[in-house]
C-alpha cells in the first residue's frame, strides 16, 4: 500500500424510491489495497458499489484521487473507476479480444480509432489474465471461469486507478474462485485500489487487507479481516455464529448455527 487515498466516501447515503438502501457510510481505499465489502443479502453492498461508480444517485461526498467525484466529467470518472458488475452475461458472440477492447471506450473519443496506446492496453489486459489462447474465441463459448477472467480483463483494459468488483467469484468453482482472487491480489500489489463484494468469508479473510461490514445499509464494522469477522457485529449481522480456524497457515471461516 502506498498511503495514497484513491477513493473515499463520507456520509454516503442512497435512497431508492421509498427505501433507504445505504445510510451515512464512511470509508477510504488506498492504492495497493483490497477492501472487502461483506454483509447479508440486502445489506446495501451492490448499491454502495454502484454509488462509488456513479451509477446511482447518492448524497454525501465521494472523492477520487483527491477530487470531488461530482466535479469529474463522466468520461473522466469512467477512466479512473473501473466497475465489474455481478452479472457475467455477454449477449453477443464477440471474440474475447473485442470484448476486452470495450474497456478502452472511456479513453477513445467519438468516431476516433484506437491509438497504439489503446491496443497496447488491451494486449496487457489479455496477458495479465492469461487469455492469449482464448483471444479469438467467442465469449459465448467460454466456461464460467474463462468468462469471468475475460470480463475482468475488459475492466483492466481501461487502466483504472480503482477497481470495483461486485461478486466476481459468484457461481465459479473453487479453483476459479481462487484464480480470480489471486488476480485481484496481483492487481493490488501493482498499485490498483480494489473494492470487492464477497459472500465467501474465507476468501474475504484470506485475500482482503480490510473488511467493511454492512448491515441494513449502515457500516456495522470495519478493520482487519479477522478482527471484523471475530467481532460481535459480524455474528449479529449474519444472524449466525462464525468459527475462525486455520488450514495450512491460511484462515478459514465456518458459519454455523451456534450453541
Amino acid at each position: 500500500m502506498s498511503g495514497e487515498t484513491v477513493i473515499a466516501a463520507r456520509g454516503l447515503s442512497v435512497r431508492l424510491g421509498h427505501r433507504q438502501v445505504v445510510e451515512d457510510a464512511d470509508f477510504a481505499v488506498e492504492a495497493g489495497e483490497i477492501i472487502g465489502l461483506i454483509g447479508p443479502n440486502g445489506a446495501g453492498k451492490t448499491t454502495l458499489l454502484k454509488a462509488l461508480a456513479g451509477l446511482v444517485p447518492a448524497q454525501g461526498e465521494i472523492e477520487i484521487k483527491g477530487r470531488p467525484a461530482a466535479s469529474l466529467a463522466r468520461a473522466e470518472r469512467a477512466r479512473r473507476v473501473g466497475y465489474l458488475p455481478q452479472e457475467g452475461i455477454v449477449a453477443w458472440a464477440l471474440p474475447v479480444r473485442a470484448l476486452v477492447a470495450l474497456g478502452r471506450l472511456p479513453h477513445v473519443g467519438p468516431f476516433r480509432a484506437f491509438a497504439a496506446a489503446d491496443h497496447a492496453a488491451v494486449e496487457r489486459a489479455i496477458a495479465t489474465l492469461r487469455l492469449e489462447p482464448l483471444a479469438e474465441r467467442a465469449v459465448t463459448q467460454l466456461s464460467g471461469g474463462e468468462r469471468a477472467r475475460a470480463l475482468l480483463a475488459r475492466t483492466l483494459a481501461g487502466e483504472p486507478a480503482v477497481l470495483l468488483a461486485d461478486e466476481p467469484v459468484a457461481g465459479l468453482d473453487p479453483a476459479h474462485q481462487l484464480s480470480v482472487m489471486r488476480e485481484l491480489r496481483r492487481l493490488a500489489e501493482a498499485g490498483t485500489a480494489v473494492v470487492v463484494v464477497l459472500h465467501d468469508l474465507t476468501l474475504a479473510a484470506r485475500y482482503c487487507d480490510r473488511l467493511v461490514l454492512l448491515n441494513r445499509g449502515r457500516v456495522a464494522a470495519s478493520g482487519a479481516p479477522l478482527q471484523v469477522l471475530a467481532g460481535p457485529e459480524a455474528s449479529a449481522s449474519y444472524g449466525i455464529a462464525l468459527a475462525i480456524g486455520e488450514v495450512a497457515g491460511q484462515p478459514v471461516v465456518l458459519p454455523h448455527a451456534g450453541g
